[in-house]
């Protein structure tokens, strides 16, 4: 099935704190985590979106592993906007703000097996070999995964993808 919204997507990767700074902190291997988020100015974001006003946001560029600012634009008034990201229902501050920022939050299971595969065909196509793939998913992504599922029990409707191709 499919549905055709005609809403703009506000993602949450943008956000992710640029490499310097995970190198700084020491955190680039496990980018991706909660910690490795600029979540102030995502809540500020979606603060914004809240009250009524224009928003640029920033992007995510896999072929350089970098947000990049302002290449998002939500005009002030959609009467629907998707906002897309792993940690929406967290309850751990700084991100416990979140959910209650939004009106309604789905989480979407999908089958470990074919989640994994995703994940590693994903870093596969943006440079990393096989092995380092498997190796970031199982050492990184996956921790993450566990975060995320057990946040489940938050979210205002459950949506179960039956689909088992990758």
């Amino acid at each position: 099935m499919s549905v055709e919204l005609g809403a703009p997507i506000a993602p949450m990767d943008g956000y992710h704190l640029p490499n310097e700074v995970l190198d700084e902190r020491g955190h680039r291997d496990v980018k991706g985590a909660p910690h490795t988020f600029d979540v102030d100015a995502f809540v500020a974001m979606l603060h914004t979106l809240r009250d009524g006003n224009d928003v640029w946001l920033p992007d995510f560029d896999r072929t350089v592993d970098e947000p990049r600012p302002d290449r998002i634009y939500i005009p002030a008034g959609a009467p629907i906007v998707i906002i897309e990201g792993n940690y929406l229902l967290l309850s751990e501050r700084p991100w416990d703000e979140v959910a209650d920022l939004l009106d309604v939050v789905g989480y979407i299971d999908v089958d470990p097996h074919v989640r994994i595969q995703r994940l590693i065909d994903r870093h596969v196509e943006f440079g990393k070999t096989p092995d380092e793939a498997r190796l970031f998913v199982h050492a990184s992504d996956e921790r993450n995964a566990a975060l995320i599922e057990a946040a489940r029990h938050r979210a205002d409707i459950d949506i179960v993808l039956t689909s088992t191709s990758c």
